[in-house]
């Protein structure tokens, strides 16, 4: 297998992985966080899951780099560090 077939076929799982990460911060957060007093109930299984995704995510974002696909899953990973950052 060549890189350019190697960046061909992770641009793809980068891709998906920027989905997963965007759905999964956007849904434990409709179902973890207590409104109420802003304590975040998350499982420390699902914050591990989610912060291993998000860095394969970035790794294979970058490794496939002048793709639109990367640029998204780089913009995920983005968007999920500044939310997870702010505490909202």
């Amino acid at each position: 297998m060549t890189f350019r077939k190697f960046r061909d076929k992770a641009a793809w799982v980068a891709l998906a992985g920027g989905v997963l990460i965007f759905a999964g911060q956007w849904a434990s957060h409709l179902d973890y966080v207590d409104r109420v007093i802003w304590v975040d109930r998350t499982p420390p299984t699902l914050n591990l899951l989610g912060f291993w995704l998000t860095v394969g995510t970035a790794v294979f974002g970058l490794l496939t780099l002048p793709r639109w696909q990367s640029f998204l899953a780089l913009a995920a990973c983005g968007w999920v560090t500044l939310i997870s950052w702010q505490g909202i």
